[in-house]
């Protein structure tokens, strides 16, 4: 082996120079290294080339690593002026130095080439300094394989950087078989070589460049030494593979274009085959002549992105398998819309369902789409009452059969007037495990807007639900929950109509008696206290604050109360003002009702079957004491006021909801014009000046009568027409 000593000391000094002195191309390898050592995360770069020729392909590049050298590129005579983070060109990217931390497409900026009077365009020329050079594709001998290698034109932008070109491989033949390699020694402006060219850092510019006629010329020349040494890539499978590499000792191997291995990313070279010492190639070099080099090219296996279109179905979060491995099947993925349950048949690869993916076998090769298939399904709902001896005058509702995320029709329970002997209906309950419904005490209220789904249905595609019953209770009739359509839009101050919807309380049997009221209150207002059938009559002369002083004395016995009054005035007998305060709108307490429900139970309850228009009936005569039917309204001085329960109820059992006396109701009275539609559970206004009474009395003609006529008064109003009548909520259920 020769050994140059003049070169020897050159090469010396150069490393002196490598490590002492700053250089950028070093300093970026030097943070690769560091980099490189999290080789499970990396990014997509893509291309636009805006025009250029030929495309880059996609490169996958380690997290805060360098993008992998791009080859040049053509867009006819228009200078390519670099690669830019966005299509306005506000930031170009500095391949040398810019590190990759997150997918990212470059753009490629393209200045048109103007004539010679405003110059924009260089053209770069290659001089490779030997008619003999080429780029050899295989190192077999040939005696005939002669020919001259031109590299070809690039077009530049002033001001912007030249693409380095790929490694040329420069030798002689002899005798016919003998090739003669020699050392490529770097780019220079000159055919001295006093100055080399450094792609990574130099620029193009009018005063380096010839003019030729018509154009700006800038050309570099290709600097070849015998002493070199030999640098061979292992692609590891990654194409193209790089050609091998004859290097003058000293200089930097030529980092070759990106490669590219399906399923894998590019993890760099390195200089030995287990990947322990990465390559440099903007430091590492070779000092010996004839050394023959290895680089060993790093693949790691890609991770791809699966994402998953549920198609209206609950949301699967996106995997990321490694290429060649299999995806997790998705589970308890569930689709539903209104009315309309589904099941799921299987995950295909396009939106068309042609292709099913089988999680059992498929491996994931490449980015990808599954999309779900879905079919309606069905569900079983069944009704359950209960086998308690008081139900048994209800009837059973039939199964439904829902389609998933499907509703539930709420089933109709006659209304039975309840007794000792028979429960009154409150509301269907389901289990919220409903693979274990044996404990009635974890029961929760079915909501019938709610959609079937498997989250409520057993493993038989079964959902139960249970009747919820409230016992009798003295002196009160079950109004069971449900709506109606409240008002009567062809009556002067009863519309505009609107649908109400109510859950269940208890009401009173009739008005509050006299007796009744003395017993509570130890007082009886009542201007005709004196007449023989007082006890039985409504207590009337009565406050709007009398009455709800009245449902604040007789909630006792572990009842909760709905109301407060302070400020009582005066301090006895009738009120004239208090203040009223609510505590609890859902206590178990007595109170008032409210105008909605007053007018739902006077019209039969769910859905006011028969649509009467008095309380019970279309013959006013029989359900109302009105001016008509008053036995002699000028016989006493009490007038025409009746023993309650005198004439028929209507169909839930309560009696007087029309005539009698007028009864008070807990809202403030205001028109029904901006009330809203569909209602629940309305309570009126917060403020006014009168409250409301419902259902006309003895003094009033047949048209009061009528169970959607309104009328009010100021609340400490007590005259000997009004009265009242109390709901209450249940305290206990089965």
């Amino acid at each position: 082996m020769k050994v140059n000593l003049k070169l020897l000391c050159i090469m010396i000094l150069a490393c002196v120079c490598l490590v002492t002195c700053y250089n950028p191309i070093m300093d970026q390898w030097w943070d690769i290294e560091e980099s490189v050592t999290n080789l499970s995360v990396y990014h997509v770069v893509k291309f636009d080339a805006n025009g250029g020729w030929p495309v880059p392909g996609d490169q996958l590049i380690l997290h805060n690593s360098n993008i992998a050298k791009v080859p040049p590129m053509t867009r006819e005579t228009d200078g390519f002026a670099g690669w830019y983070t966005d299509n306005s060109y506000s930031r170009e990217w500095d391949l040398a130095i810019d590190k990759i931390t997150e997918d990212i497409t470059l753009y490629a900026k393209w200045v048109l080439n103007t004539p010679v009077a405003d110059p924009k365009v260089i053209e770069v020329h290659f001089v490779t300094n030997t008619t003999q050079a080429r780029i050899s594709d295989s190192d077999t001998p040939d005696a005939g394989d002669r020919e001259v290698l031109e590299l070809s034109i690039q077009y530049i932008a002033e001001g912007s950087k030249i693409v380095e070109p790929s490694a040329i491989r420069y030798f002689e033949i002899f005798d016919s078989i003998t090739r003669s390699y020699f050392g490529f020694g770097g780019w220079y402006t000159d055919n001295a070589y006093s100055r080399e060219w450094v792609f990574a850092v130099d620029t193009v510019n009018l005063s380096d460049a010839e003019f030729d006629g018509d154009k700006y010329i800038i050309k570099l020349y290709a600097k070849w030494v015998e002493e070199h040494y030999k640098v061979n890539f292992n692609a590891n499978n990654g194409i193209p593979a790089p050609r091998d590499q004859e290097i003058a000792l000293g200089m930097y191997v030529v980092e070759p274009y990106a490669m590219s291995r399906i399923g894998h990313g590019f993890g760099g070279w390195y200089s030995d085959p287990n990947f322990g010492q990465p390559w440099n190639f903007a430091k590492d070099t070779e000092f010996f002549d004839g050394s023959i080099i290895t680089l060993y090219a790093k693949w790691i296996v890609n991770s791809y992105n699966v994402t998953f279109v549920s198609n209206g179905g609950t949301s699967v979060p996106e995997q990321i398998p490694d290429y060649g491995t299999k995806i997790v099947k998705p589970a308890g993925v569930t689709k539903h819309e209104t009315g309309i349950d589904y099941s799921l048949l299987g995950w295909y690869t396009d939106p068309g369902f042609t292709n099913e993916w089988d999680f059992d076998n498929d491996t994931v090769t490449s980015d990808m789409t599954l999309y779900a298939r879905w079919e309606i399904a069905q569900y079983t709902v069944i009704f359950h009452l209960g086998d308690y001896e008081e139900v048994k005058a209800y009837n059973k509702p039939a199964n439904q059969y829902i389609i998933s995320y499907g509703l539930v029709t709420e089933p109709v329970l006659p209304n039975h007037i309840t007794s000792a002997n028979v429960y009154g209906f409150l509301r269907w309950d389901y289990s919220p495990n409903p693979n274990n419904s044996s404990d009635r005490s974890s029961l929760l209220e079915w909501d019938f807007s709610k959609p079937v789904t498997d989250v409520v249905t057993n493993s038989n595609n079964e959902l139960n639900l249970y009747a919820r019953w409230v016992p009798h209770v003295d002196g009160m009739v079950w109004v069971q929950k449900g709506s109606f359509i409240m008002g009567d839009s062809s009556v002067s101050g009863a519309g505009p109509e609107r649908r109400v919807y109510l859950d269940g309380f208890y009401m009173s049997i009739n008005e509050v008696t006299q007796a009744e009221f003395f017993a509570a209150m130890n007082y009886n207002p009542s201007n005709s206290h004196a007449s023989p059938t007082a006890p039985q009559q409504p207590v009337e002369m009565v406050s709007w604050f009398d009455a709800i002083e009245y449902c604040i004395k007789i909630t006792t016995g572990g009842l909760s109360q709905v109301y407060t009054l302070a400020d009582r005035n005066p301090s006895t007998g009738s009120i004239a003002n208090a203040t009223v305060t609510v505590v609890d709108w859902n206590a178990n307490g007595y109170r008032l009702p409210t105008e909605a429900e007053w007018e739902y139970a006077a019209r039969g309850g769910n859905g006011s079957p028969g649509n009467f228009p008095y309380a019970g009936s279309d013959d006013a005569t029989k359900v109302a004491w009105y001016n008509a039917t008053v036995a002699d309204r000028t016989q006493t001085s009490h007038g025409g006021i009746q023993p309650v329960r005198g004439k028929a109820p209507n169909g839930l059992g309560l009696f007087d909801m029309s005539g009698n006396v007028a009864e008070w109701c807990w809202d403030w009275f205001v028109s029904y014009r901006n009330m809203p539609n569909p209602d629940y559970n309305p309570r009126g206004p917060s403020i006014g000046t009168e409250r409301v009474r419902r259902g006309g009395s003895w003094s009033n003609a047949i048209g009061n009568m009528r169970s959607v006529i309104r009328n009010s008064d100021t609340p400490e109003t007590a005259n000997w027409v009004i009265g009242f009548r109390v709901v209450r909520g249940f305290s206990v259920i089965y």
